[in-house]
């Protein structure tokens, strides 16, 4: 052994095989990291980007729900369609100093935290949740041309599939 040679290093034949040899592609292990990497970031991205897209009946319900969780505040909620989409609105009574019939109840705009997606929805007339939960029968038409049915139960219902009372 020289002098100012390091006594833990591998003989010269060693080192000089180990530069010969060139790494060609990816070992086991980085493999799997790289995938287990990918697996958490689609977990925690795809769930966010699915939830916006949704059926049309489970939009309606999910809506339909987020009106009823309004209205448990203790003001009755209407439901309407306007111009494509859906409005709620909450009940401002008249003020009590106004003398009878000079005056009618308002409905003042309120937004939903599960409002409906995109346009093109249609109602028949308006739908009225009580602070109760309970929901005025109603008819709503999708933008895809199906019809659902809003039950008294606050349930949602395809028009051919709802239940018979």
């Amino acid at each position: 052994m020289a002098e100012g040679e390091d006594p833990m290093a591998p003989p010269e034949g060693l080192r000089g095989k180990r530069r010969k040899i060139r790494r060609r592609g990816f070992t086991l292990v980085e493999i799997l990291v790289v995938t287990a990497l990918l697996a958490l970031l689609a977990a925690v991205i795809l769930p966010r980007l699915s939830f916006g897209v949704s059926d049309p009946h489970t939009a309606l319900q999910r809506a339909l729900w987020a009106a009823v969780e309004l209205a448990s505040g203790g003001m009755p909620l209407r439901l309407r369609m306007a111009e494509g989409t859906l409005v709620a609105e909450v009940r401002t009574p008249r003020s009590p100093d106004a003398p009878p019939g000079a005056e009618e109840d308002r409905w003042s705009p309120v937004p939903l935290a599960e409002p409906l997606p995109g346009r093109g929805w249609g109602g028949e007339g308006p739908c009225i949740v009580g602070s109760d939960g309970a929901v005025s029968p109603w008819s709503v038409t999708a933008p895809d041309g199906t019809t659902y049915v809003v039950a008294v139960t606050g349930r949602v219902y395809p028009q051919e599939s709802s239940p018979k009372n």
